[in-house]
């Protein structure tokens, strides 16, 4: 994952102010997968658990059955190597 994680992180990186990486265990991959949220807005990065929610529930009717904010705000939790990664810190923070 690590390898293909970076160059995505650096790409975003030249195109939006804000980026926040994002990992979470796959059981059927036996391993971990990654995305990223980007924007020019820092705000939309700092969302927590419960403003997530809400906008969950303004955009669907009824409930998600695995996703809410605060499985959200803990998938931004990186494993040491991809946090202490020089490409990822050189925007000073995750």
């Amino acid at each position: 994952m690590f390898n293909d994680f970076c160059p995505v992180y650096k790409t975003l990186k030249q195109v939006f102010n804000h980026v926040v990486a994002y990992t979470a265990h796959v059981p059927s991959y036996a391993d971990m997968c990654g995305w990223f949220m980007a924007s020019d807005d820092e705000a939309i990065c700092r969302l927590d658990g419960e403003e997530l929610n809400n906008r969950i529930g303004e955009r669907i009717s009824g409930e998600l059955r695995y996703l809410d904010g605060p499985c959200i705000v803990a998938s931004a939790v990186l494993n040491k190597t991809l946090k202490t990664s020089s490409v990822l810190s050189l925007s000073g923070s995750l």
